[in-house]
């Protein structure tokens, strides 16, 4: 048997059992203040049972078929399991402590049961599932995800913020007409918060004036008109940035 044979062999081998995952999480046992864990070419989560204060688990980019062998790490606050083999609801249906961040971008999730699954973390922030199939199964998606978990602060590409939030909800509840009206809600707000601004600045400027008539000390009142009025502009100019958003937003 040649010695080339035989390297091309070893190299077969090598690529083989690469696609399959040779690596197993393990010999952690005494690490057991490890923050932040990083694993490659592995096709499975176990071992854990020591990392009781992880924070982060990056498993991005492996063969993992299901989420499972993390009661341990009560402290986990950020997953990352975007590249994987994860399919279903039950692949992802395991009671996770998880805290914060999750990630399940560009797996093979397909059915929207999972969005049942993800209700039930009630500390989940942010949440990535980019890249799945599910994203186009779930009519409404990113409504329906926003609405359906409340402590929700991230989507995929985008921050939630207060706004998209409150019509969301009222999508869920009342469909298009009354995600109409509380986006018009949300604009009487504005609008009467704007209001608000603008009377108390008429407010400082006629104090303002008032001081100037009957000044404490001579350079006093001067002054204080001047910040007063130099305020006043800062602040229009502000309500018309103010303005010129909340029209773009609806």
């Amino acid at each position: 048997m040649s010695a080339v044979f035989v390297l091309n062999l070893l190299v077969l081998y090598f690529i083989t059992e690469m696609s399959i995952g040779i690596s197993k999480i393990e010999n952690l046992d005494r690490q057991t203040q490890l923050k932040y864990l990083q694993q490659n070419l592995i096709s499975k989560i176990e071992n854990l049972d020591s990392l009781k204060e992880l924070d982060t688990l990056n498993l991005e980019n492996n063969c993992i078929k299901e989420i499972c062998n993390l009661k341990a790490c009560s402290q986990l606050n950020t997953l990352n399991l975007a590249k994987n083999q994860l399919k279903s609801a039950e692949d992802i249906n395991v009671n996770i402590k998880l805290k914060s961040v999750l990630d399940l971008s560009n797996n093979s999730l397909e059915n929207p049961n999972i969005l049942d699954i993800l209700k039930q973390m009630p500390n989940l922030k942010v949440l990535y599932l980019f890249g799945n199939k599910v994203c186009g199964e779930i009519k409404n998606y990113r409504k329906t995800i926003i609405s359906s978990i409340a402590t929700l602060t991230h989507l995929d590409d985008r921050p939630v913020f207060e706004e998209e939030r409150r019509t969301c909800n009222a999508w869920a509840q009342g469909g298009l007409e009354a995600e109409r009206g509380e986006r018009e809600r949300i604009s009487q707000e504005k609008k009467q918060k704007e209001e608000r601004n603008f009377q108390a600045f008429k407010e400082l400027v006629r104090q303002a004036r008032q001081h100037k008539k009957d000044p404490v000390g001579p350079a006093t009142g001067a002054t204080f008109f001047d910040d007063a009025t130099h305020q006043f502009d800062d602040e229009m100019k502000s309500m018309e940035e103010i303005s010129e958003t909340a029209s773009s937003d609806f």
